[in-house]
């Protein structure tokens, strides 16, 4: 009887160490969700600098608000996790910053960049101007560095 008791105590310790080993190789519930947050953060502010970018092309000009997008559906304007809006700054004629608050960092490699923006930013002093890749981030507050590139205008009849 002994020792199936002994059997009995190393499995359990054998299951416990599994789970555990799983949780930190995973990670937790909430980490996952925060993970999946921060990409739905992500994919928001690319879409919107989409969004940003066919009506600059549209309208010749960029947009001083979010609000001046149509409503699409599709292209929320609006933290998934607290509603809260996503940040939006004009710096100049053809440059904005696509700004939200993130759970976790976050580094994805070999994220290609659209043809309409910076990979690198045109003011090196600007803290806000290091990243244009929305999908490599920091934990906390962060915004990325979009330039929107006019269309060349054709001269041939």
């Amino acid at each position: 009887m002994k020792n199936n008791t002994y059997i009995e105590k190393g499995i359990v310790i054998l299951v416990g160490l599994v789970i555990v080993v799983g949780l930190v190789q995973v990670g937790s519930p909430q980490s996952a969700r925060d993970i999946r947050f921060d990409r739905q953060r992500s994919d928001r502010i690319d879409m919107l600098a989409n969004d940003v970018s066919y009506h600059y092309q549209r309208e010749g000009k960029l947009i001083g608000a979010l609000d001046e997008l149509s409503d699409d559906p599709y292209i929320p304007k609006v933290d998934p996790e607290t509603g809260d809006p996503i940040g939006f700054e004009r710096v100049s004629p053809t440059k904005f910053f696509l700004c939200a608050t993130f759970a976790s960092e976050a580094e994805e490699e070999g994220y290609q960049l659209h043809p309409y923006r910076d990979a690198k930013a045109d003011d090196h002093d600007d803290p806000l101007a290091e990243r244009a890749n929305p999908h490599t981030h920091g934990e906390g507050y962060e915004c990325f560095t979009f330039v929107v590139r006019e269309q060349a205008t054709s001269t041939q009849k």
